[in-house]
Formats: C-alpha cells, structure tokens, sequence
C-alpha cells in the first residue's frame, strides 16, 4: 500500500516507549501505516499531561502567593499547638502569641508549635523545588525538539495533546496545531486557580487560535469551549479507542463460554488512587468471599500504598501497567473489570468515551463494574455490559449478577468496542478524510 505523502508532527508530555498509553500509542501506529512522514515529540516517564503537570505549578503558585501563605501558616501553627498541647499535656502552659479566630476568641500557640510549622513548610519546599524544576528543564526539552523541526515540518500538521502542548507548540507554528484534547480542566475543576498560571494557559489566545480540534464527542467538546471561552468550528470526534488483534478477538470469543467459576478475579487497572475509588474497594475487599481476588495494576497513589500497609487481606498489587505490547495479555487473566471515577468535576462526568480503563477491559469482552457519575452509570446499565454501582458496598452484590449473567455481559462488552472504540475499523474511512481538511 503506498502511503499518503504528508507530514504530521504529534507533541504529547510521555515518552515513546512500551510505557506509552495504549490509546496513543496504537494513533500513532495507524497514523504512520497511512503517511510517509509522522514524528512524535514527548517526554516524562509514564506521561505528564495537564493534570499532572499543572497540579505541581498550582502548588507552587499557592505557596509563593503571600496571603495564601499566612493563612496556611496560621491553620498550621493552630493544629500543631494542639498536637503539641495534647502530645505533652501542657494545655494553657507556655503560651505564645495570641492569634483571632474569626468569631474574635483568642487561640493560642507555643513556641514548640512554630517550630512544627517550620519543619512542614521546609520539608514541603523540596518536593515543590524539584516539581518546578522537572516542569522547567522537560518544557525546554521539548521546545529545543520544535525549534530543531520547525523548518521541516512548518508545512506539516501539528498535534497538540492538551493545553499544555499546544500553548507551546503554538508559539513554533502560529495558526497550526491542532488541539488534541484528551482531559479538560472545566470550570468546575477544584484546583483551578481563577486569574492564576493555570487560567492564563488555557484560555490563552495561542489555545483559542487552534486550527481544529480532536475531542471524545460533542458533550465534552462543549465542555471544552465552557472552559477556554471559544468555538470550534473544525472538530474530529474521537472516542479513546484501541486498535483490535487477533489476540483479543480469540480470547472475546472464548470468555463468554465459562460456564463455572471456582475462583472470580477482579481488576482495577490505570491510577490507583481514592479519586479512582481505590481505597474504599481496598476496604470492601477484606470482607469478601475467599474465591473473590482483587487485584490492583497501575500507578499505584502513595495513600494507597500507605493502606496496604495496614489492610489484613491485601490484594494483588502490579505497577508494570504501561506495557502497551503485553497489557492485553496480562488483563486477559482476569474476569471482572472496575472501573471508578469519582464526580468531582464534569471532566469525570461525561466520562464514557474518555475511559481507556474500560475500552481495554471491552476489547477483550470482560464484563465491567461501573461506579462514577449518574451519567457513566446510566451508560453501563444501557449498554448491559456489565452492572453499575452507587456505592462501593454495591460490589459484592454486581459480581454475584455479573457471574450469574457472565456469557451476556461479555458478549456485549466485545460488541460495543467493536461498534465505538475499534480504532482499526473507523481509522482509514472516517478519520482519514476529516485529516484531509487539516492539509
């Protein structure tokens, strides 16, 4: 087949590696079998984007903020003049300055409490130092990349993945890149920082000047413009989607012919964190029948870890998830797919075709458990490829239904990756001619 002539660039924060998320690295696979000339700039291990990289830049911003520092400061110096009072018995000794609480009573500090304070504000530095450096010296990295391509590819088409690249490619390629959204930080986001770093970069006007946008569908499309204040009028809806293998289609065909279940292996794959759900499954988890094995793979959140540590039944806990050539293989092993967003801004809201946990678990045809949104749960019920749940302590009871209705359940799962989220099927007809109005 020969290929199309055509230059694309592609800038993400993650390197090009076996670590690479799935999603993007099979775009990229199916972009360079149809053009001649497709190169990818990245950088991070397993993938900085706007949430991982901003929240760092928040931090900072907040701590070098003076009025936010004093009020942080005082609740400290508070809470640690309690501690101390309670640690040593000392309650209404040795008391410091007086400070105001709001109703205008007097609350009191010592001297030992100032020094607590102190050591958190300089054992909080470091992190934050070394945050604000790995932002710095992986944004130059990735400038140098696009001045030493510009000449080359100034023609060519740029894809941007979030705000963060394309505030930045922007700069190289004027007028150019392309808006590959993947997470949007919506206006009802609780970090984002109104009138600070976060809110210049995207609703900058290098964002607005986009030439097209790649987004899941229209619902987060309008999420998108709510947040940076623009319309796009060029849009490409793309579903986080997968490519198939001949892998995948055996194993879909041979899940739903289990007929008896000795042992039930449930997984949670991607972040492993409370925002995900994590903990409390983690506690839910202790209760179980014993031919119930939960296991955990991904990037695994230090609180979590920290929970581990305490839990009597721990589960089976793997952090090699970002194994873009094995991942299937490695999920094939397992019956039950979880999949937790917790509703804390619209982001997770309108979350169905943004998942990539969920497309790996329906390409295989394992039946999901859904707990997020009104909306994601409303979708796994609709679509009966698996069951959704309200509360975590729902999910003795879903894997019960699941097992009971497994041939069902897994059918479905196949059948809906293989009408929405199959990147083989849709890549050379739909996205190939949406491209052909970026050239």
């Amino acid at each position: 087949m020969n290929k199309i002539k055509a230059s694309i660039v592609v800038i993400g924060f993650q390197k090009e590696d076996h670590r690479m998320h799935p999603h993007l690295y099979d775009f990229l696979q199916n972009l360079r079998n149809i053009y001649d000339d497709v190169i990818y700039i990245g950088d991070g291990d397993q993938g900085e984007g706007l949430y991982s990289i901003d929240r760092n830049i928040r931090d900072i911003f907040d701590i070098l903020n003076f009025k936010k520092l004093l009020c942080k400061f005082r609740a400290l110096f508070t809470r640690s003049s309690l501690y101390v009072s309670k640690r040593t018995g000392l309650a209404g000794k040795h008391r410091g300055p007086s400070l105001k609480r709001d109703d205008g009573s007097a609350e009191t500090t010592d001297l030992r409490a100032f020094f607590l304070t102190g050591k958190y504000l300089v054992n909080r530095f470091p992190s934050l130092f070394m945050s604000f450096l790995s932002y710095t010296r992986r944004q130059r990295r990735l400038i140098k990349n696009l001045k030493n391509v510009k000449s080359k590819y100034d023609e060519g088409v740029i894809l941007a993945i979030d705000h963060t690249s394309c505030f930045v490619a922007e700069k190289y390629f004027p007028g150019k890149v392309v808006l590959w959204s993947y997470d949007i930080l919506t206006k009802d986001y609780p970090v984002r920082i109104k009138k600070g770093f976060l809110e210049k970069l995207i609703t900058s006007r290098d964002a607005l000047k986009a030439k097209a946008l790649i987004i899941q569908d229209e619902q987060r499309k309008k999420l998108l413009e709510e947040s940076v204040g623009a319309s796009f009028s060029n849009t490409i809806y793309l579903p986080v989607s997968l490519n198939d293998s001949e892998f995948c289609r055996k194993a879909s065909e041979n899940r739903p012919k289990r007929k008896s279940f000795s042992i039930v292996n449930i997984v949670q794959s991607g972040l492993i964190i409370k925002d995900r759900w994590s903990d409390q499954l983690v506690d839910v988890y202790q209760s179980w029948p014993t031919w119930y094995k939960l296991s955990l793979r991904g990037f695994i959140g230090v609180d979590i870890k920290n929970k581990l540590l305490d839990v009597e039944r721990k589960p089976n806990v793997s952090e090699s998830i970002y194994d873009t050539t094995h991942l299937p293989q490695i999920l094939n092993n397992y019956d039950i797919g979880f999949v937790g967003y917790a509703e804390k801004d619209s982001n997770h809201k309108y979350i169905e075709n943004a998942s990539a946990q969920m497309v790996e678990f329906l390409k295989l045809g394992i039946p999901v458990i859904g707990c997020g949104s009104s909306l994601f749960n409303d979708f796994v019920t609709r679509q009966n490829i698996g069951v959704s749940i309200r509360s975590i302590e729902e999910m003795e009871n879903a894997i019960k239904k699941i097992i009971d209705n497994y041939s069902l359940f897994s059918r479905n799962a196949r059948r809906l990756y293989e009408s929405r989220y199959n990147l083989n099927s849709f890549f050379d007809d739909y996205l190939i001619k949406c491209f052909e109005s970026l050239f």
